[in-house]
């Protein structure tokens, strides 16, 4: 059954989208939201929403960023998988993935996150992100990380696995916007829960085998 409030909230996104395009800006890459269990249950969905990555929103390794302007500012710590061909139509994802590695993004809480529609028209909250090194893809259930002091083992405990993201994702992304560029990626959401930001605070992000992510706040 179809759930309007997706077609609708995806259909404004993209109109987002084009604006920003028209604007001179271009796409790096997606995001995935509200892909754990609290999350999808209390949005009533089952897969997680969809939204895209602008090359102005990248930011620099180790940045310090002002958010006083900011509702409820936020860091996630995800991990970014990339996409080695265009994608054009339904597909496999192991046909076309080969490669991942840690992200950060930041995100504004602007409003209560009740209503998906509205979420998707605001680009699911995102304000910037962090890429870090890339490799290739390995099984991710032989990984840790370690967000500040705090060891994660399981990634994928609250995103779900890439079998449970990327089809959804792939499928959602090409029914709106048509297609998925070689060297895209696609964030996979927060392996622990969004870590709320204060002013002076720092994140820190070391993915098992990558460099260290970290952005303060003034």
């Amino acid at each position: 059954m179809i759930d309007q409030r997706l077609d609708n909230g995806m259909r404004n996104q993209k109109i987002l989208f084009r604006k920003s395009i028209d604007n001179g800006d271009s796409q790096d890459g997606w995001k995935l939201g509200f892909g754990s269990e609290t999350g999808k249950k209390n949005l009533g969905i089952t897969n997680p929403l969809v939204g895209f990555l602008l090359a102005s929103g990248k930011i620099s390794n180790n940045s310090t960023i002002d958010t006083s302007t900011w509702t409820v500012p936020l860091a996630e710590t995800e991990i970014a998988i990339y996409f080695d061909k265009d994608i054009e139509e339904v597909i496999d994802y192991k046909q076309v993935v080969t490669s991942f590695g840690p992200a950060i993004e930041l995100a504004d809480l602007s409003f209560e996150p009740k209503d998906p529609e509205k979420i998707l028209d605001c680009n699911i909250y995102q304000k910037n992100f962090i890429l870090g090194e890339r490799k290739q893809l390995i099984d991710l259930d032989q990984l840790t990380a370690k967000v500040n002091d705090k060891i994660i083992t399981d990634l994928s405990n609250l995103t779900g696995t890439l079998d449970e993201l990327l089809p959804s994702f792939i499928a959602t992304a090409l029914k709106t916007y048509g297609k998925i560029l070689k060297d895209q990626f696609v964030i996979l959401g927060s392996v622990v829960p969004p870590i709320r930001l204060g002013s002076g605070q720092t994140v820190t992000y070391e993915l098992q085998g990558f460099s260290t992510l970290s952005v303060s706040t003034k």
